[in-house]
């Protein structure tokens, strides 16, 4: 039963990965350069720990705390500096990437009639949402990986391997385990998309979520 519901998944797969041969790739470079950039700019515009203190301090006040989240102001390194201002607005990011991602080959194949086309074909009928979910999963490997060992690649002293890696997971996860990328956010994504009529409102449920989470972050 359950290699019937699957059955050709891995062709879907490399149907999907050729279909975004150039917006994931896209996406990433993106991410992986900013993110990477970010810890250069800090070390070059704030030599010194005094400098990164006076930051740490500007930093405390309740409208920064609003934007970027709660930081460690007694020990502001670069890495720290990093983590503190990057982290939070990535993963907003990474977060957008992986909902028009999902969208892109569920609700929006079902209501262009790419679904129809596809379940005529000797596949599962589950095959496209899984081989959706091993694209998410795969790129938000890729981009975990490429983030850790670039940060770590920097050679700045407070960046090290353990810490670069926990950045990147923390990315790839976007605040969330594996396991809610696996299956729970496929499945949200479907469900809204037999509540919706449209693919923007099917876009914008999803983000106002992510926007809410943001925001709740932000006052922990």
């Amino acid at each position: 039963m359950f290699r019937s519901m699957t059955s050709n998944t891995g062709a879907l797969v490399k149907f999907i990965v050729r279909k975004e041969r150039i917006r994931i790739p896209l996406w990433l470079v993106g991410i992986i350069f900013f993110t990477i950039i970010a810890p250069i700019t800090f070390d070059d515009m704030y030599t010194s720990q005094e400098e990164r203190d006076t930051l740490a301090k500007t930093m405390r006040n309740p409208a920064m705390i609003a934007m970027v989240g709660p930081g460690d102001f007694e020990n502001y390194t670069t890495g720290v500096m990093t983590a503190h201002n990057m982290l939070l607005l990535t993963a907003v990011v990474v977060g957008l990437m992986s909902i028009l991602l999902v969208i892109r080959h569920t609700r929006a194949d079902e209501e262009d009639g790419r679904i129809e086309l596809i379940r005529s074909l000797p596949v599962g009928r589950q095959a496209n949402l899984n081989a959706t979910l091993i694209v998410l999963v795969g790129t938000n490997v890729i981009l975990a990986l490429a983030v850790g060992f670039g940060l770590y690649g920097l050679g700045i002293d407070s960046i090290g391997l353990n810490g670069s890696m926990l950045y990147g997971a923390a990315l790839g996860c976007i605040g969330r385990h594996w396991y809610f990328l696996r299956r729970d956010y496929c499945h949200i994504c479907t469900s809204l998309g037999k509540l919706t009529r449209s693919n923007g409102l099917l876009y914008g449920l999803p983000a106002d979520c992510l926007s809410y989470s943001r925001g709740w972050r932000c006052e922990q």
